[in-house]
């Protein structure tokens, strides 16, 4: 089996196992769940965000004060 054949058979097993779930109604729920754990990470990702530029500004201050 050559890197075509492998590809090949991944999408094909891939192709399969998405139809079945789409099928069984469980993709919509996997889809459901995926979009809400990524709003949850951008979520998270913001507050990371505002921590490091509220850091920032305190160590422009501490600077300063120097």
């Amino acid at each position: 089996m050559d890197v075509q054949d492998a590809v090949t058979a991944a999408a094909a097993f891939v192709g399969g196992y998405l139809g079945q779930r789409h099928a069984t109604g469980e993709l919509a729920e996997d889809v459901k769940h995926l979009k809400a754990r990524v709003a949850a990470l951008e979520t998270r990702s913001r507050r990371l965000w505002a921590v490091v530029a509220d850091l920032g500004r305190r160590v422009r201050r501490v600077e300063a004060g120097r």
